[in-house]
């Protein structure tokens, strides 16, 4: 229901909204009761002090609603579970004569209401909950003190006899029965609900536990991955320094054959090899072919000239495939390095093609003694995309170059040929203008003719006329 909600919000604190249901809840019990008990008390006696003493409890019942609805919840709380007591004691302080023992359906009230403190307040709120308690027990211990308060008069004996023989106290009784047997109820519900909240947190537990051993087990495994992600992101961080460096070499302004030279010298002390060789494809006049432009022994260049034809070797097999060869078992004599030691075979050697938009351009050999990795290779693949896009641009740049000499020769003769036409134009337009004028003459000196003619026709038939 709505109303149990009244004061309840989105923002509440777990513990508190199911309190703040049960003071609503009860609140509405007893005004339920107390409009009953005045129902009772109306049609049993003429008197009307428990009359008027139960609309009121029944008024104040209902404030603590309105107290939540105004968040005042600490209030509403304390509110409920003293003030009904309250009034309770002071209507049986008013009725009880000085020798005579408190009405028994009254102490059954108030007793019965002494667990609500333990009801509404949350078990951390220690000091709200005993203040309250303690403070009914003192009201309750403390009635005969609070009775000599009240001047006794015929009318509250008269009252209190009545109230002993009619079957109000009866009524009473019963009712504070029903009143504990509801604070009961509450009570049990309440520890239920705990008991619930209780299970279900060692449920939460029991599972968060389990998920702590499958997290122990996804630690160890993320521990692996992370592991593995790191030598990645050194590796990664590895070929971007590399692919960077090499960058800032292909920006520069040196000669093309210069450039290659310093970019293999480079590439094979970066990668901790020993040899290598650049081969550059050429096509010319139907001469497909590879040919060495750079290459780097012994951590110096030497200087010499080869030329590859295409299917020829382990670099012309490449060419052919389109594809990369890496070699472990490498042929006796197919490669010597030179070190300080002596000769001796590479251990690996790795043949890569450099494509630029599906076309070799040139294609690398490097030779070592240590076995290359993968993310040497692929350092190697994406430098190499990199090498064949400036040998791709500078072929371009060459062809525009030899182009751009050919067209400025053939614009050297356009503009020849327009400024001659730019002159004929001229002569011609010249010549128009002189022919519009000639026209315009013969225009006018027609008119003027006709004119003439009009006129002597004129004067010939007024003469005739």
């Amino acid at each position: 229901m709505k109303f149990f909600n009244i004061g309840v919000s989105a923002d509440l604190a777990e513990e508190l909204a199911p309190k703040i249901r049960l003071t609503n809840q009860i609140a509405l019990i007893l005004t339920f009761n107390s409009l009953v008990y005045a129902f009772f008390s109306y049609t049993n006696h003429s008197e009307n002090t428990v009359l008027y003493a139960a609309l009121l409890c029944m008024a104040l019942c209902i404030l603590p609603v309105f107290f939540n609805f105004l968040n005042l919840y600490n209030l509403s709380r304390v509110f409920i579970s003293t003030v009904p007591i309250s009034l309770v004691v002071i209507v049986a302080a008013m009725i009880t004569p000085p020798e005579k023992p408190a009405l028994s359906s009254l102490i059954l009230l108030t007793t019965s209401s002494l667990p609500l403190p333990f009801i509404i307040f949350h078990f951390s709120e220690r000091t709200l909950q005993l203040g309250s308690l303690i403070f009914n027990i003192l009201q309750i211990v403390t009635f005969r003190y609070i009775s000599l308060l009240f001047v006794p008069s015929k009318e509250t004996e008269s009252l209190y006899t009545e109230l002993q023989s009619l079957q109000l106290d009866t009524f009473g009784i019963s009712f504070g029965v029903l009143v504990a047997i509801v604070m009961t109820s509450l009570l049990q519900k309440s520890m239920v609900d705990s008991e619930k909240k209780l299970k279900v947190n060692l449920e939460e537990l029991e599972e968060r536990t389990r998920a702590m051993e499958e997290a122990k087990s996804e630690m160890e495994k993320s521990y692996k991955e992370l592991e593995n992600a790191r030598i990645d992101s050194q590796q990664r961080e590895w070929i971007n320094k590399g692919l960077a460096q090499s960058i800032n070499l292909l920006r520069s302004d040196e000669d093309i054959s210069i450039l290659y030279d310093k970019l293999l010298a480079y590439i094979i002390r970066f990668m901790g090899a020993n040899q290598g060789g650049l081969f550059l494809v050429n096509k010319q006049d139907h001469d497909e072919h590879m040919e060495l432009v750079a290459c780097y022994a012994y951590n110096r260049k030497k200087f010499i000239k080869k030329r590859i034809e295409v299917g020829e070797g382990l670099i012309g097999q490449s060419y052919l495939e389109k594809d990369k060869l890496f070699l472990t078992d490498v042929p006796e004599e197919y490669l010597d390095i030179t070190s300080g030691l002596g000769h001796s075979n590479p251990r690996c050697i790795v043949i890569i093609p450099f494509f630029f938009n599906e076309k070799i351009e040139a294609i690398l050999e490097i030779a070592s003694f240590k076995v290359l990795q993968e993310h040497e290779i692929t350092f190697l693949e994406k430098v190499g995309e990199n090498i064949a896009s400036v040998i791709s641009s500078y072929r371009i740049t060459s062809q525009t170059k030899k182009l751009l000499e050919t067209s400025q020769q053939q614009a050297e003769m356009l503009r020849s040929q327009e400024e001659e036409m730019r002159q004929n134009m001229e002569e011609m337009q010249a010549t128009q203008e002189e022919m519009y004028r000639k026209e315009r003459q013969y225009v006018k000196h027609i008119e003027d003719l006709e004119e003439k003619l009009n006129a002597t026709r004129k004067e010939q038939n007024h003469l005739t006329s």
